[in-house]
């Protein structure tokens, strides 16, 4: 049986956007909110991050209360 390569969130590019605003969309579903958007400064400082982990770090770091 082959191993499924899940490629770590620094080398997915501009996809980790698309990954977070999906995230943010699901959350809002969760807790009954209307959905948000992004701003563009959010989105240039989840490019800015280095990200050593997978997509779990960035939902933990989008769920997590500021």
């Amino acid at each position: 049986m082959n191993a499924i390569e899940i490629p770590r969130l620094r080398e997915r590019g501009n996809d980790i956007v698309l990954i977070a605003e999906k995230f943010v969309e699901n959350l809002c579903l969760k807790m009954g909110r209307p959905a948000v958007e992004l701003s563009e400064g959010v989105k240039q400082n989840i490019l800015a991050q280095q990200w050593p982990g997978n997509v779990r770090e960035l939902q933990n770091v989008l769920e997590r209360p500021r």
